[in-house]
C-alpha cells in the first residue's frame, strides 16, 4: 500500500487504514522534510507567530501505526497498468493499492520575473520566508484577493506592516462568495488600514535583484518591499504525466473516488463524480480531504465502494476579527437572499438561490446558525439521493 503525499489526506488515510483493520504494510511519502503538518495556520496564526508547523501526527504516532515514512522524496513516475512508482531517489515501489494525495501548487505566471522578496504560501517554508520579511513598517502587496490573500492581509496588519492587495475583481472574496457582500468586504480591509485596488491587471513585478514594485496593465507602478502572490493554485500532477490516468483539472475519478484498477485520488487533486450533489468537481477544502481519506480507507481495507462518495462542500476562513463559513459551491449568478442578522452589522446567515432552490450558504459570524442550516443541507440531500436510489 503506497500513499503519495505527506499531508492532511496522506496522514487521514494511514490513520483510517490502521483503524479499519489493514495490517498490511503502508509507504507514506512526503515531498517535504517536515513532518506532516496543518496547513490553514500558515496564513494566520503561524505567520503571527513565527512558531514551527503545527504537526498532525507525531514520529512516535507513526511508528505506532507501523507505517513506513519516507520525507524529502517525490514522486516522479507512476506506471499504474504495472503498479509502481518511481520516487525522486532512484527507488521503485510496487503496490498493491495507491492512494494519490499530493495536493496543489500554487500558481504563478513566470512572465511576471523573478525577484527576491517575491513570495507564494504553500508549505511551511514558504510561511517562515514570508514571515521573516514581514518587520513593521513594511509593504507587503498581496496580488490576489481570496482567502488566502485576505487572510494574510489580517496577520500582516497585526504585525505593524502596511498591506496592499491588488486584485482584478471587483471585490476582497468576491470570487469565492460573489459581489452581493463586495460594499462589505471592502469596508472590512479598509477599515483595518488595508489598500485596495481592484479591477487591475497585473502585467510584471520591477527591481534590481529585489523586487521594488509591481507595474499593472494602465502603466502605474505599486511599490512593494515585500510581495506575496497568491491567484489560487492548480493540482499537482506533473508526475503523472504519461501514467495512464486520465488528467484533466486534477486525476479524473469516478463517484468512488477510483481513477484506475487500485489507483485512488483524494483531496485538492481528484476531479470526481460527487454523489450527493450529482455533480463533477474539485475541491480545495480541509474538510473534503478527510472525508473522501476515511472513504478510500474503508474501500481499501473492506473492498467494498457502496454507491460512492457525496459530500457537502464547506469551507471557513478567520479574518479581521470575523469568522466566514460557506457551506456547497456559490456561482457569481446565484441569487442572494440574507435570511438572518445584516450586513450592516457584519453578523448574518444568507442563502445562495439557483433556479429557485437553495444550493448553497454563508455566515458572517453566526456559527450556530450554520451548523443548523448545514445540517439541514445534509438532511434534503441524503433524502434526494435515498429517493432517486429506491426509485
Amino acid at each position: 500500500m503506497v500513499v503519495v503525499g505527506g499531508s492532511l489526506g496522506g496522514v487521514r488515510v494511514v490513520q483510517a487504514l490502521r483503524d479499519q483493520g489493514y495490517r498490511g504494510r503502508v509507504v507514506l511519502i512526503g515531498a517535504e522534510t517536515e513532518l506532516p503538518y496543518d496547513r490553514p495556520p500558515l496564513s494566520k496564526e503561524l505567520l503571527r507567530s513565527g512558531d514551527g508547523p503545527n504537526l498532525l501526527i507525531t514520529a512516535d504516532q507513526l511508528a505506532a501505526l507501523d507505517i513506513e515514512v519516507r520525507l524529502g522524496v517525490r514522486a516522479t513516475a507512476l506506471d499504474s497498468a504495472a503498479k509502481t512508482v518511481t520516487l525522486s531517489s532512484g527507488d521503485e515501489l510496487g503496490f498493491s493499492s495507491l492512494v494519490i494525495a499530493t495536493g496543489s501548487t500554487p500558481r504563478y505566471f513566470p512572465e511576471w520575473g523573478n525577484f527576491a522578496g517575491v513570495h507564494q504560501l504553500r508549505t511551511f517554508a514558504d510561511c517562515a520566508g514570508l514571515r521573516e520579511e514581514l518587520r513593521p513598517g513594511t509593504r507587503l502587496v498581496i496580488v490576489g484577493a481570496g482567502f488566502i490573500g485576505a487572510e494574510v492581509a489580517y496577520s500582516a496588519r497585526q504585525l505593524g506592516v502596511e498591506v496592499v492587495i491588488l486584485d482584478n475583481t471587483e471585490a476582497p472574496l468576491a470570487q469565492a462568495i460573489g459581489s452581493f457582500f463586495g460594499d462589505m468586504t471592502r469596508a472590512i480591509h479598509e477599515d483595518a488600514g488595508v489598500e485596495l485596488h481592484h479591477g487591475i491587471t497585473v502585467v510584471g513585478f520591477e527591481g534590481d535583484a529585489r523586487v521594488r514594485g509591481v507595474r499593472l496593465a494602465d502603466g502605474s507602478f505599486i511599490e512593494a518591499d515585500t510581495v506575496l502572490v497568491c491567484i489560487g493554485a492548480r493540482p499537482a500532477v506533473d508526475w503523472l504525466q504519461g501514467s495512464g490516468l486520465e488528467l484533466e483539472n486534477g486525476v479524473v475519478c469516478d463517484a468512488t473516488l477510483t481513477a484506475a484498477p487500485d489507483v485512488y485520488s483524494i483531496g485538492d487533486v481528484s476531479n470526481f463524480h460527487n454523489m450527493l450533489l450529482d455533480e463533477r468537481m474539485r475541491v480545495e477544502h480541509w474538510t473534503n480531504v478527510g472525508e473522501q481519506a476515511a472513504y478510500v480507507a474503508k474501500v481499501i481495507a473492506t473492498g467494498k465502494k457502496g454507491e460512492g462518495f457525496g459530500s457537502l462542500p464547506f469551507v471557513w476562513s478567520e479574518q479581521f476579527g470575523i469568522k466566514i463559513e460557506v457551506v456547497g459551491r456559490p456561482r457569481p449568478t446565484d441569487a442572494v437572499r440574507i435570511v438572518e442578522g445584516s450586513r450592516e452589522d457584519r453578523q448574518f446567515l444568507a442563502v445562495y438561490e439557483r433556479d429557485g432552490r437553495e444550493v448553497a450558504a454563508i455566515a458572517f459570524n453566526s456559527p450556530r446558525s450554520m451548523f443548523q442550516l448545514r445540517r439541514r443541507f445534509l438532511a434534503e440531500l441524503n433524502a434526494a439521493r435515498a429517493s432517486v436510489t429506491v426509485g
